[in-house]
């Protein structure tokens, strides 16, 4: 499910350590799951792809403004350009999140966090099939369905790589359920 052979050591013993406290913590409170459609846009030099995921989360709300996500998305689609075809065919995020309510129902948020993906691209006499790693950052809202609903509608902008001539940023829409 997450695959952590490509961080560094510190970033691999907090990722355990977070583990670690989910699963002694989880009947706490703060816990919470995803599931969300993400639509992405790759650039490659000068042509752009749009090749969309299926991504699951679980996260931790450690305060009422900070929280620590884990996402694993998958490929649903890929995109084709040119005669070339791109595909993400799975990242893995992981997210620290600031969120401040702007009403009863309303949270807007930024996050900042590493993002580790496989993109496979294939023409008509070329294959690559390369892993991605890098910072990651973005914002995003979640709004209640109701007042007191635990089942929240969330859309998220997250810029997951930009190096060299590859850039990926996606767009994501999704619903959390929040375990008070």
């Amino acid at each position: 499910m997450f695959k952590i052979k490509n961080y560094g050591p510190v970033l691999q013993s907090l990722i355990l350590s977070v583990l670690f406290i989910f699963s002694a913590r989880a009947t706490a409170g703060g816990l919470f799951v995803d599931v969300a459609y993400v639509g992405s846009n790759v650039q490659i030099a000068e042509q752009e792809f749009k090749p969309t995921l299926l991504q699951l989360g679980l996260g931790w709300q450690f305060t009422d403004r900070f929280s620590l996500e884990l996402l694993q998305a998958s490929a649903e689609s890929e995109d084709s350009v040119a005669s070339v075809d791109v595909e993400i065919e799975s990242m893995s995020t992981v997210l620290l999140r600031y969120g401040s309510p702007v009403s009863g129902t309303v949270n807007v948020y930024v996050m900042l966090g590493h993002s580790d993906f496989d993109l496979a691209t294939t023409a008509s006499s070329f294959q690559s099939n390369e892993n991605f790693a890098g910072t990651s950052w973005g914002f995003g809202f979640e709004e209640r369905l109701s007042q007191g609903s635990d089942m929240r509608l969330h859309f998220d902008y997250i810029v997951h790589y930009g190096e060299d001539e590859l850039e990926v940023d996606s767009f994501q829409l999704g619903l959390r359920y929040v375990f008070d």
